[in-house]
């Protein structure tokens, strides 16, 4: 029971974020994956089925946006996601700095002889 204790206490990556972390990396390479299934190209693998770039038409750069779109969504999602996971990892850290001050604090009050350190006057 003590030992079951103590790996609760101690401190560590919370699961939750190693969720979010997984999550980041699934946004991350979804993004990747969607910027190169609607890249416009003339191969059977792109969804695009407008015109080719560099067809002298003038909806060239308009053939990217999708492409482009998906690629920051996913850039951007993932590293939400991490930053959420450094935010927790930190904010874990941080609780068992807590724990270990105040059951400093406590034990160091414990210790005190009563009266000791109090002014005469109370």
């Amino acid at each position: 029971m003590a030992d079951a204790e103590n790996r609760v206490n101690e401190p560590g990556i919370p699961w939750i974020a190693t969720l979010l972390v997984v999550f980041g990396a699934l946004a991350f390479l979804g993004g990747v994956i969607l910027c190169i299934q609607t890249w416009p190209n003339e191969t059977a693998n792109s969804v695009w089925d407008g015109t080719a770039p560099g067809s002298g038409k003038a909806l060239d750069v308009m053939a990217y946006i999708a492409s482009l779109t998906s690629l920051a969504a996913g850039i951007v999602s993932g590293v939400l996601f991490f930053a959420g996971a450094a935010a927790l990892t930190y904010l874990s850290d941080t609780r068992a700095l807590v724990k270990q001050i105040l059951s400093h604090m406590n034990t160091r009050n414990t210790t005190t002889p009563r009266g000791e350190g109090r002014s005469p006057t109370g």
